[in-house]
Parts: C-alpha cells; sequence; structure tokens
C-alpha cells in the first residue's frame, strides 16, 4: 500500500524545530547520565529461571547514583 501523505513547507519547518529541540534534550540528558557514577547490587543466590523471579531480581536491584 502506498499511503502519500502531503505536508506544506511551514508545517515541515515546525516539525524540524521540534525535532531539533529534542535532540538537544536528548543530548543534554545523555551528557549527564554520562557523568554519573552508578553501583547495581542484586542477589545471584536466587534462581532466575522463570518471569516472575526476574522481575524479583530486578526489583532488589539497587542503584545509587555516587556523587
Amino acid at each position: 500500500m502506498d499511503k502519500r501523505i502531503s505536508i506544506s513547507g511551514e508545517e515541515l519547518v515546525v516539525k524540524a524545530e521540534r525535532y531539533t529541540e529534542l535532540l538537544k534534550e536528548a543530548k543534554v540528558l545523555v551528557d549527564k547520565l554520562a557523568s554519573m557514577e552508578f553501583e547495581i547490587t542484586f542477589d545471584l543466590k536466587k534462581s532466575n529461571t522463570d518471569s516472575t523471579n526476574e522481575t524479583e531480581l530486578i526489583e532488589r536491584c539497587d542503584i545509587d547514583e555516587k556523587k
């Protein structure tokens, strides 16, 4: 199926500007995340062979941001 979409030049500019702003915001967040150190600890003693145990394992993970 070939669906053609018509968009005006003005709409295209607005969408491009919004996309640019989103990319800038994403870069700020990525830079902030890259500058952080995380410590993740979890208990491997419990079997995680089914999804219930995997969920419990994930819920028990401690994620602490080090400053």
